[in-house]
């Protein structure tokens, strides 16, 4: 099997750098490096957010759909099919996809849900026992992985229980003899690396998702219309375990309350309340059977389930499946596992250097945040606070470009600097045409300093074109005008977000100005303007997401800008 790397990747021709599998990540393990992000594979739990969230579809999971077809044309592989399965081939469906699976070629086609009752079984007989104060349910491996890498402390409380999927996978494979191979199909990722832990090896030959399963029929044209209705290849009756997809489902499967009243049980669902159930080392010592599933509302929430309906559609789907009466004849209770069901979880051991107090304030000079009033905690960059980012930049996931504000500033600063070194005078104005400023090209047209700010453009030039921009009577002016013994091809425009008036003076003087190329002149001048005008509003409108382009597009304008000068 391929190596967990290989499970999730970011499609770099996709990614725009808008940091959202970073906010999103619940376990930081998405880095950034020139503007591209990345998953560190031993710090990601697989929990499939980052590739919910993407707006741009960049997170990409491994295919394994060739894989699972190489092992059903091998013969005697059996489908092992997770119960969410019904939330997502709702209604007549989900008795017609038993047909399609075997014309893909599998010899038998089961329910997980028979591993689930297996291990709820187990898990029954360990919570019995004197001594127990916490037990935490360990079917769904983002939580287990969760706690092995994150929060160690709780290893001692996580039942010692293998899955639903590996303990129905040794249950197929006794049933069905030697040879017998289990692709499992279902909602989950993390299912993916799960099946390549040391300990389960043999046991998995293949995880599908549901998405997966959806490609691989449309490839096969074999459509869920066209299959007859059929039944699951079940070893017994499992009714209450159905429902496990839900949150709660295998405290219901124990033949408990689940209906949140329990002081002693608790059931939970996403990763904000997963976070915050392992958040202190004692969090659960009160508790006697924890049930947390990483997905919101629980496996129907899973990040592959490929279904455009809404969870509460999903839910109703479930249920209804769970409460109708199958008219097929359905075999006797499930016998009794004669397979080992018990595991061992063990602290995952990460590369997390340690960051020093020193360490931080550096970033925070970097990125002008020594005061704590520059430290907005605005969580633009995907970390929750400065400190987070910072630690991040400390540790090679993250780098000071991402900080929004500071990075802001930075273009401002290049944006300043351009004007400055422009050859093109370059004035300022408010609307009752005093000077707020200019730049030092103007200064040498006008043979003027500061002491004209706050004055009159009329000290300095005609004010008729800006007259005009004040009055209404134009939006733009374009002219010719004299000076000081100069000619200046003027550019005036309008600022209304700013409420200023902008004047921009190319030295035309010495220049044959023939109709033609003066003409000529004011069109391009015009164009640039119009276009300069444009950008400087859509950058304040964008800057958060088109920084580093608009500060380039910026700096292209004003070149061409200065550029007439020199024709």
């Amino acid at each position: 099997m391929s190596k967990p790397l290989d499970i999730l990747r970011t499609l770099s021709a996709r990614c725009r750098d808008c940091y959202r599998c970073v906010r999103v990540c619940p376990v930081k393990a998405i880095g950034i490096h020139d503007n591209q992000a990345w998953v560190d594979p031993e710090r990601c739990i697989l929990c499939g957010t980052c590739v919910k969230e993407c707006p741009q579809h960049a997170k990409v999971y491994r295919e394994d759909t060739d894989v699972a077809a190489e092992i059903v044309a091998e013969g005697r592989a059996v489908a092992s099919v997770a119960p969410s399965f019904a939330a997502v081939y709702g209604g007549w469906r989900a008795l017609r996809l038993p047909s399609a699976l075997r014309k893909l070629g599998f010899l038998a086609v089961a329910e997980t849900s028979e591993g689930a009752e297996i291990i709820s079984r187990e898990a029954a007989e360990l919570c019995s026992r004197p001594g127990n104060t916490a037990n935490v349910c360990t079917a769904c491996p983002a939580v287990v992985s969760f706690v092995e890498k994150y929060h160690p402390e709780h290893l001692g409380s996580l039942l010692p229980v293998v899955s639903p999927m590996i303990a129905h996978a040794r249950a197929i494979k006794a049933h069905w003899g030697e040879g017998t191979r289990v692709v499992f199909i279902g909602p989950c990722l993390a299912k993916k690396r799960e099946a390549e832990r040391p300990e389960y090896q043999g046991d998995v030959e293949a995880v599908l998702t549901f998405e997966e399963l959806d490609r691989w029929l449309e490839r096969e044209g074999i459509r869920l219309e066209d299959c007859a209705e059929s039944g699951f290849d079940n070893q017994g009756r499992i009714p209450t375990a159905k429902i496990f997809p839900l949150p709660g489902g295998m405290i219901r499967t124990l033949g408990l309350s689940a209906d949140a009243t329990q002081k002693e049980i608790l059931h939970t669902s996403g990763m904000e309340n997963v976070r915050a159930l392992f958040a202190s080392p004692d969090s659960v010592c009160d508790l006697h059977i924890v049930e947390p599933l990483f997905c919101q509302d629980g496996c129907l929430g899973g990040p592959a389930t490929g279904s455009s309906e809404t969870v509460f559609h999903r839910r109703a789907n479930l249920l209804a499946y769970c409460s109708q009466r199958s008219a097929l004849p359905e075999p006797e209770n499930l016998p009794q596992a004669d397979f080992p069901l018990q595991t061992r979880f063990v602290a995952a051991e990460l590369d997390l250097p340690a960051v020093s107090d020193d360490q931080i304030l550096e970033v925070y000079e970097q990125t002008e945040k020594l005061d704590p009033a520059a430290q907005l905690n605005c969580g633009a960059c995907g970390y929750g606070s400065c400190c987070e980012m910072a630690t991040a930049v400390v540790r090679g996931m993250a780098s000071s470009e991402m900080c929004v504000p500071y990075t802001r500033r930075l273009a401002e600063r290049r944006t300043d600097k351009i004007i400055q070194t422009s050859p093109n005078g370059i004035v300022t104005l408010d609307e009752d045409l005093k000077i707020l400023s200019m730049n030092p090209s103007f200064r040498a047209y006008f043979t003027c300093n500061d002491a004209v700010l706050g004055r009159r453009i009329s000290y300095l030039a005609d004010a008729s074109a800006y007259e005009k921009l004040q009055t209404g009577a134009a939006e733009r002016v374009d002219a010719v005008v004299s000076c000081y013994g100069k000619q200046f091809h003027l550019i005036a425009y309008r600022m209304p977000e700013d409420r200023q008036l902008v004047g921009i003076y190319t030295d035309v003087t010495g220049l044959q100005l023939t109709r033609a190329r003066l003409d000529s002149i004011k069109q391009q001048t015009v164009m640039q303007a119009r276009e300069l005008l444009e950008h400087q509003i859509q950058m304040a409108q964008t800057m958060a997401r088109f920084l580093g382009d608009s500060t380039a597009r910026g700096e292209e304008l004003v070149e061409r800008l200065m550029s007439i000068h020199d024709q």
